[in-house]
């Protein structure tokens, strides 16, 4: 499979960070949101650092029905198909891996990204690598 060349224009051009797995946790092991928000703005200031503009969803981490997801799945598959199609996002970063991802990897199949992306993720994120991939 050939690979479409992806410019990149910092002025205009977006990071989108969504989480579409786990939230971050705490010392003690147990999930924590306001952690999870605190690494999220040191993500986007490495991003700005080098002058990328980043852009996410107010509710990125606003637990779901377990509290290890960052969301809903419902929020969670919203971002990533956000994401996706917007024209101005050429980066997706996950925010972290954990579990979750293969919950909504499936509905995303009939998802028509706008144009070719760069798509930034470890761990749980590897089943959109592979479904990106393939699809």
């Amino acid at each position: 499979m050939l690979c479409k060349m992806i410019t990149f224009d910092r002025k205009k051009d977006k990071v989108a960070i969504i989480a579409p797995s786990s939230a971050c946790r705490d010392k003690e092991g147990n999930f924590d949101r306001e952690i999870s928000r605190s690494n999220l703005e040191v993500a986007i200031s490495l991003f700005e650092e080098h002058g990328f503009s980043c852009k996410y969803d107010e509710k990125i981490f606003t637990a779901g029905s377990l509290e290890y997801f960052a969301a809903s799945k419902e929020e969670r598959l919203k971002q990533l198909i956000e994401a996706i199609e917007d024209p101005e996002v050429k980066i997706i970063s996950i925010f972290r891996g954990g579990y979750g991802a293969g919950e909504i990897v499936f509905d995303c199949l009939k998802v028509k990204p706008s144009g070719p992306k760069i798509f930034i993720g470890y761990s749980d994120g590897t089943v959109l690598h592979f479904l990106f991939n393939q699809h």
